[in-house]
């Protein structure tokens, strides 16, 4: 992941036209040497903007297999399916449209997930705080009810098992 003086990284030029058909095993063993595939050169440039510029189709379907970012920007503010579309690499623009798709779809599904979550839980407080109001109406109102009948000299209510008979 070291970057050289011109700040590329060894995943970004293992995905050139240089490299020519054997960027893909370049590639391979770029990650299974621990290489990170989201690492950003010194213009904002990912493996995957790499790989979209330059139409490699497979390198592309290796870094989204281990995770890569897609959706990043450069310096310049393109996305690598920005890239892909300025280059005229259709395939590769198709793949980051459909994995763009598909990680959306999974990012909706987890809000909407945690927002039924959120929903429940101030349902059930909404439950508990009309309980508790209901008791504090209760301890309240026969609170002022025997002020009352103080206040008024009457007698007080007897309640319970030791009511005596009158």
């Amino acid at each position: 992941n070291l970057a050289s003086a011109a700040g590329w990284r060894p995943i970004h030029v293992a995905i050139s036209n240089q490299t020519g058909k054997r960027s893909y095993n370049c590639l391979e063993y770029l990650l299974d040497q621990g290489a990170d595939a989201s690492v950003i050169n010194d213009d904002g440039i990912t493996p995957a903007h790499q790989a979209a510029s330059e139409g490699h189709v497979q390198c592309l379907k290796a870094l989204i297999e281990v995770g890569a970012k897609i959706n990043e920007k450069d310096c310049r503010g393109h996305t690598p399916i920005d890239l892909a579309k300025l280059w005229c690499h259709r395939k590769c623009a198709r793949l980051l449209a459909a994995e763009t798709w598909h990680q959306e779809r999974e990012s909706v599904a987890k809000e909407m997930n945690q927002l039924k979550k959120i929903q429940m839980q101030n349902a059930l407080k909404e439950i508990e705080d009309g309980e508790h109001l209901r008791a504090d109406k209760e301890f309240y109102g026969q609170l002022a009810f025997e002020n009352w009948t103080k206040d008024r000299g009457l007698p007080k209510k007897a309640t319970g098992p030791d009511k005596k008979k009158r």
